[in-house]
């Protein structure tokens, strides 16, 4: 896999220049994977955890959000560390998610009030059953 970044320029004398890169975070429906790479787009590192769907009623999807904060912290440490054992540093971070997934959060403690609700494809289904008629 190879990726277009852009980084900004670090000031003349900066020794770590070409030693540098970025994360990328991929939180997904399934697993969340956190990819290294250089200034190049070269793959430096990757790691990946995935996580149980909760299935609470018939159509119905579910996760925990402690556990997609926990699988996003654990692979995105996972590959910085790998980035410093390779004497590399990341300099940015992006990040793509669950677009069409959500958490309510309760604004004293942080803490959610729910499980993430995932919203599917459904309409696959209705458009078969349109055909259908």
């Amino acid at each position: 896999m190879r990726v277009s970044i852009i980084l900004p320029r670090r000031p003349a004398g900066n020794q770590t220049h070409g030693r540098t890169g970025s994360l990328a975070i991929d939180q997904g429906t399934s697993s969340t994977r956190a990819i290294g790479f250089d200034r190049s787009g070269e793959v430096l590192a990757q790691a990946q955890q995935s996580f149980q769907q909760i299935y609470p009623a018939s159509g119905w999807v579910e996760h925990d959000p402690e556990v997609l904060w926990t699988t996003t912290l654990s692979t995105s440490r996972e590959v910085l560390q790998k980035l410093r054992e390779r004497g590399r540093q990341a300099l940015a971070i992006g990040l793509t998610n669950q677009r069409e997934t959500t958490v309510v959060w309760d604004r004293r403690n942080g803490a959610p009030l729910y499980n993430a609700i995932v919203w599917q494809r459904a309409w696959q289904a209705s458009e078969a059953v349109c055909t259908a008629r």
